[in-house]
């Protein structure tokens, strides 16, 4: 190939597939291929984008380039780096092979913070291979260094406890099985060379689809890597490494590793146990089976339980109290409610598997205004919900069938009525009342009715509301 059409190949393939490319061709150009600056592997390259560098007419891009001995069959990192924003292409016989472009979905804090650029790629033919550094826009000079990395391919053999791989990203999700032998708590870990791939991994277990473990995790391995700890049983298990981005970012070398921990000795929560409020904190063990522990209580309390399971698990409830994501921490359920005198389970689900948790709970006795408890056909109850409590939980006797009506009003928060018989919701309203106020009109027959008045805002602060309930 001549000289002038190898760097027009070169500013062609940079100016996008389907344009023209109308390039301005310099002195450079006219040296053959192989005089190009030679880029080693593991040894790199410098250099700077000047105005005298080649400019695209197209669009004003500045690009140097930089030939590559590659064998088929290798798995390539290229990465440059300094302060230059820059995009990396590589080219074979004058054809586009892979490019590196700016994050598509970055902003331009985030394009600031990642000057740099990543490529990784799978080297089909041995040869001579043509790497061109360019800036992101017409704008973009400076200097930059370029290295080159070989990684040996991954042979396709499932991941075993106490490996490490390292591996390339090239802009495409990675899976692997994972075998586990014996049941037990692990930890995964996905570290990159580079902050801008931004690991992310996702777990996904053995047996029925409805059943099966799910676990995902981001940044709980800091530095913006990725770790999962859970309690595996054994099984083969689905691995999957991606960005938390987007693909485009998903470009370079990063390490996974899976080792085994001891369970610590301090487990003392575990199914059957009883909670008490004389005991702030627990540490227990999400397994996937359903816990249950039990709390009693002297007098109406207003109970608050944290459950710390660094975002896995899915929450947990207590009777029709269901936990939420705490508005502080988005790793820690929350459950806040005031509870009658008696003994209450809280249980965590079956399915919730995330290794460790700890749970805490704190009490203090029920304001006297707070609401729930028996309410009577024709009664109005003026009540509070204290803060942080999304529902209060009432129960209705009915003693003949017929039409009710069953206000709820608030001038504090959006209104919202529940009726629950035998375990089953079976009526529900937001707004009938007229503005954020609800009503349920219904036909109920005789029996044991529970009654949640809830609240779809997050009262900060005591709020007042008025619950009627009367023949219709």
């Amino acid at each position: 190939m001549k000289p002038a059409i190898l760097f027009a190949a070169i500013v062609g393939a940079l100016a996008g597939a389907g344009g023209v490319a109308l390039t301005h061709l310099q002195p450079f150009s006219a040296r053959p291929a192989h005089e190009l600056p030679r880029l080693t592997l593991d040894q790199g390259a410098s250099g700077e984008l000047t105005s005298q560098s080649h400019l695209n007419l197209s669009d004003g891009l500045r690009s140097m380039a930089f030939e590559l001995q590659a064998q088929a069959g290798q798995l390539i990192s290229l990465t440059a780096s300094g302060p230059l924003q820059s995009q990396i292409s590589v080219l074979r016989d004058g054809r586009l092979v892979a490019r590196r472009q700016a994050c598509e979905y970055c902003d331009d804090e985030q394009q600031n913070q990642n000057r740099g650029s990543t490529l990784g790629l799978r080297i089909d033919h041995t040869g001579p291979y043509v790497v061109a550094v360019s800036g992101i826009d017409a704008s973009a000079y400076g200097p930059f260094q370029l290295t080159a990395r070989a990684f040996p391919a991954y042979t396709g053999d499932p991941l075993q406890p106490g490996q490490n791989l390292t591996d390339l990203a090239m802009g495409k999700l990675k899976a692997y099985r994972l075998n586990i032998v014996e049941d037990g708590l692990y930890t995964i870990t996905m570290d990159a060379d580079h902050v801008s791939l931004d690991p992310y991994l996702r777990l996904r277990g053995p047996g029925k689809r409805s059943e099966r473990l799910r676990l995902e995790d981001d940044d709980s391995g800091g530095r913006q890597n990725a770790r999962i700890r859970a309690y595996l049983k054994a099984g083969s298990y689905i691995l999957h490494a991606t960005s938390a981005t987007d693909m485009s970012t998903f470009q370079g070398p990063f390490t996974l590793g899976v080792q085994r921990e001891a369970l610590p000795k301090n487990l003392d929560l575990k199914d059957g146990a009883r909670l008490s409020l004389d005991k702030f904190s627990y540490t227990g063990l999400l397994t996937g089976a359903e816990q249950n522990f039990t709390v009693a209580l002297e007098q109406p309390t207003l109970l608050t339980l944290e459950m710390d399971a660094q975002g896995a698990g899915g929450g947990f409830h207590m009777g029709l109290h269901q936990s939420s994501t705490s508005r502080s921490d988005d790793q820690i359920q929350v459950l806040r409610a005031v509870v009658p005198a008696g003994t209450h389970t809280v249980t965590v689900p079956q399915g919730a598997s995330g290794g460790l948790f700890s749970l805490t709970l704190a009490g203090e006795p029920a304001p006297a205004n707070a609401g729930g408890g028996p309410i009577a056909v024709g009664e109005r109850r003026h009540a509070v919900l204290p803060a942080g409590v999304k529902r209060e939980i009432y129960t209705l006797a009915i003693e003949e069938e017929g039409e009710y009506l069953i206000d709820m009003r608030s001038e504090a928060f959006d209104s919202y009525l529940v009726l629950n018989r035998d375990g089953q919701d079976i009526h529900q309203d937001d707004d009938s009342g007229g503005g954020y106020d609800a009503r349920l009109e219904a036909f109920l027959f005789p029996g044991e009715y529970l009654l949640q008045a809830v609240s779809l805002d997050n009262n900060d602060s005591p709020a007042e509301y008025e619950l009627q309930v009367r023949r219709n």
